[in-house]
């Protein structure tokens, strides 16, 4: 394999357990909305609702920016 994923658990030369990964490359996606100022928005609830959906897909969520 040329999976630089696959390749990279082999690169320090030491023989690991074998970490299974995804066969199509990641996909980073983002996500913007606007909420009114009288709705209260509970970040952490919003990534528990993420990770509820995603069905184990979903390997990192973050807040990249806020605006007021």
């Amino acid at each position: 394999s040329t999976d630089k994923r696959f390749l990279d658990q082999f690169a320090d030369g030491e023989l690991k357990k074998f970490e299974p990964f995804s066969n199509y490359p990641p996909v980073f996606k983002d996500i913007s909305f606007w909420i009114d100022d009288y709705t209260k928005f509970d970040l952490n609830r919003f990534f528990e609702i993420c990770r509820e959906v995603s069905t184990d897909c979903l390997e990192s969520i973050e807040m990249k920016d806020e605006f007021f």
